[in-house]
């Protein structure tokens, strides 16, 4: 993928949320096929809503190692080593942070989960509303239903509206899924048995008579309406 033509710097890009370029991308792209800018109304009515949840990325991780895991680190190290001094803890922590990856402050809008709609506008100079929804698995749904009010109330000409759903390595949402497996049976352990559907059809009845030994057995069931089974005979 070619960012460059988006006005990207390139060294901010190791440091950016992919999803974020993903979706700068895809808007683009979207604009081009339904005729280019040539064809969109002014700019300041069109818009973009983009849903995305707020679930930790690799650019935060990695933000998040840098600063605290880091710092958790050296701590560690110096209350169960003792020995080690100040100038060693520091080489531990750049060797730390070196195996992260670079450290760019050209990157840090990329790091601002609810800044992705924004990208889309300031690069595809859209001046209408850009702003993030964040209704878990609903997002885009949400986003589309936040489009669409903007266009029948009237508030803009055009709008954008998608999702993207970064999925790192480790994404929370897979704590869930024991929970949201069935057991070999089919039935959930967290949800009462099933009931068994009674054997016959609808609209049947069944009858027990005695037999010439006393024994109750059950015979064929009986039809609503048949004349061999009315009452009395």
């Amino acid at each position: 993928m070619e960012v460059t033509r988006h006005g990207i710097m390139p060294a901010s890009v190791p440091g950016t949320e992919p999803d974020q370029l993903i979706a700068l991308d895809v808007a683009a792209a979207a604009l081009a096929d339904a005729g280019g800018p040539d064809r969109l109304p002014e700019r300041h009515r069109v818009g973009v809503v983009l849903g995305r949840g707020g679930y930790l990325t690799p650019g935060l991780a990695r933000l998040d190692q840098r600063v605290r895991t880091a710092h958790q680190l050296t701590r560690t190290l110096g209350e169960l080593l003792p020995d080690l001094t100040a100038t060693q803890l520091d080489r531990v922590r750049a060797a730390f942070a070196d195996r992260l990856g670079p450290d760019s402050p050209d990157a840090a809008i990329g790091l601002v989960p609810n800044l992705a709609a924004s990208r889309i506008a300031n690069r595809l100079d859209l001046r209408g509303p850009a702003y993030t929804v964040d209704a878990a698995c609903a997002s885009s749904l949400v986003a589309v239903d936040q489009a669409v009010t903007a266009l029948a109330s009237g508030r803009c000409d055009l709008m954008l509206a998608g999702g993207s759903a970064p999925l790192p390595r480790h994404h929370p949402l897979e704590r869930l899924l024991p929970a949201a497996c069935p057991v070999p049976d089919g039935a959930h352990p967290a949800l009462p048995p099933r009931r068994r559907r009674h054997p016959h059809r609808r609209g049947h009845r069944s009858r027990r008579t005695e037999t010439a030994r006393g024994r109750r057995t059950r015979r064929r069931p009986r039809v609503r309406g048949d004349p061999r089974h009315r009452r009395g005979r």
